[in-house]
């Protein structure tokens, strides 16, 4: 570096610095960031700073038996803030609201060697896919894709015999303030499994699954050994089909779809080896009506249970109402604080979006916003909404493709329709893969695609 370019770039060196002086504050700027973990540091530090990350919310239909084509698992929407849209090849405008969807050329299209990916989990500003639809006892190809830089890395090849019913990428440890980036830092790929063998005597009393992880540092997968949780008292229906929430290395689900009575929480940071159990918080699950929506997500480094409920109505004549409760998990004492409690005001919808379709609530909650508690997305027929929880509001922001909804789900059987649904089916279940995008993208562990 010239004499010139060093009194540019260093803050207080004038004609008379000489050059000894300022080889000098070169040599010590040098020794500071050729230090391993100057880069990953400093990263934080500028994530800290600003106030919001950018993000994207990917939306697809969740994981059935059937095979129904890849088209089913395809994106049904994609929403990102302005920033991530300038990040993903798109025009940012001058109007622009704080969540559209993707261009064409956006995250979709990047693709691993293989065409038909589909996305199992998300970290970050990270990917896991798979190739095609899940086929439980055959090799699978799992990828690590960064949509932003284009790169992805081929996890090895593992075989297992038992389903794998769902998917989590952990970054390892979890960055300060929690959030939820893999940068350079070291980060686990978890399968969970349920036996593929199991029978009446398996699902009496208690279930089964066990996890296994691959770690990014050593490189290797290992399997835990199974653990058992109690039969939820009002279900005898194991989830098959599992999306975690991950928050501060810690990986959750409910034990059941239908009426779930607790989480499964799984620590990969100080207790991969076992699980705990977390109870549900009292006024969830309420008798005598029904729940509409009950789901987990993580939201500036907290757990959050979102639940949407149809209380008992004493009155028949009284028209029907729909609760919305959200409720804050305290991760030391696995106990609960309740954050909003407010009633559902479906008048302030748009003309023509009604949340009653027979005798189905035809709404659900698909995503938390990751910077905003007072916030959700809701999807009410082909209409994505962003929900302002207090306030009752909604903004309309995107609609959803419906053209993949050539198939109809009943009792566990798939019929293949002549005609294309026109909006998402009220017993369809949708769910979502947020990205949150760092200063710096991850590249370091990650292969060049070809």
């Amino acid at each position: 570096m010239s004499r010139r370019s060093c009194q540019a770039v260093i803050p207080g060196a004038g004609e008379g610095t000489s050059a000894a002086d300022l080889g000098l504050v070169c040599h010590l700027w040098h020794s500071v960031i050729s230090q391993q973990q100057f880069i990953p540091r400093f990263i934080g530090l500028q994530d800290q700073k600003k106030k919001e990350q950018p993000y994207s919310i990917i939306f697809r239909l969740v994981d059935i038996f059937e095979n129904v084509g890849d088209e089913y698992y395809q994106p049904i929407c994609k929403l990102f803030s302005e920033e991530s849209l300038v990040l993903h090849g798109g025009v940012k405008e001058e109007t622009a609201t704080s969540c559209k969807s993707y261009p064409p050329s956006g995250c979709a299209s990047i693709q691993p060697p293989s065409p038909n990916m589909i996305i199992r989990a998300s970290c970050g500003d990270l990917l896991l896919m798979s190739q095609g639809a899940r086929n439980y006892r055959s090799k699978q190809n799992f990828y690590l894709c960064n949509p932003v830089t284009k790169q992805w890395f081929h996890l090895p090849h593992v075989y297992f015999e038992d389903f794998v019913i769902g998917f989590a990428v952990v970054p390892m440890p979890p960055l300060p303030h929690a959030r939820n980036s893999c940068g350079s830092y070291e980060y686990k790929v978890v399968f969970i499994h349920f036996p593929h063998d199991y029978g009446e005597d398996d699902l009496a009393d208690s279930w089964k699954c066990r996890t296994s992880i691959y770690c990014s540092k050593s490189r290797k997968w290992s399997v835990n050994s199974w653990f058992r949780y109690p039969v939820p008292t009002t279900s005898k229906t194991p989830r098959l089909f599992i999306y975690p929430t991950t928050c501060n290395g810690t990986i959750y689900w409910l034990n059941c779809d239908d009426v779930p009575d607790c989480i499964i929480a799984c620590d990969l940071v100080n207790n991969p080896h076992s699980t705990a159990f977390i109870d549900l918080p009292e006024g969830s699950m309420p008798g005598g009506g029904g729940v509409v929506s009950l789901e987990l997500g993580a939201v500036l480094g907290e757990l959050r249970l979102f639940n949407v409920f149809c209380p008992s109505q004493g009155d028949q004549q009284q028209p029907r109402h729909l609760v919305v409760k959200v409720w804050e998990l305290n991760c030391r004492t696995n106990s609960w604080t309740l954050v909003h409690d407010t009633r559902f005001n479906d008048s302030l919808l748009p003309n023509g979006i009604q949340i009653e379709e027979g005798n189905e609530f035809n709404i659900r909650t698909v995503a938390f916003h990751p910077h905003d508690g007072n916030m959700v997305f809701l999807v009410c027929g082909s209409c994505v909404f962003k929900y302002h929880i207090s306030q009752g509001v909604y903004e309309k922001i995107d609609e959803l493709f419906c053209g993949v909804f050539r198939y109809r789900i009943s009792y566990g059987f798939c019929q293949e329709l002549d005609e294309l649904h026109d909006s998402v089916p009220p017993n369809e279940l949708l769910t979502s893969f947020t990205l949150l995008h760092s200063i710096w993208p991850t590249t370091m562990l990650l292969s060049p695609s070809k």
